[in-house]
């Protein structure tokens, strides 16, 4: 039974540090600055180009939906 016991700590203590190791930490200022600057680019865009994105759903979706992949295709910084 005290096998079994130090088995289940070091389980334990495995699982705490893998947990630790894998925490996201939040996005940088680079990536906010630049989601942001995405945002309002795409904005001026949208009010240049579409007035009245409610007569144009396709080219409003595809403009946001551009501007996203944009963003998640566009490298992370290092």
């Amino acid at each position: 039974m005290k096998d079994l016991d130090k088995a289940l700590a070091d389980i334990t203590a495995i699982r705490s540090q893998l947990a630790r190791g894998t925490e996201f930490r939040g996005y940088g200022p680079v990536t906010v600055a630049a989601t942001g600057l995405l945002a309002l680019l795409a904005a001026a865009l949208q009010a240049t180009l579409l007035p009245d994105a409610a007569a144009s759903t396709f080219s409003y979706l595809m403009l946001w939906t551009g501007m996203a992949a944009l963003a998640v295709l566009s490298p992370a910084p290092r």
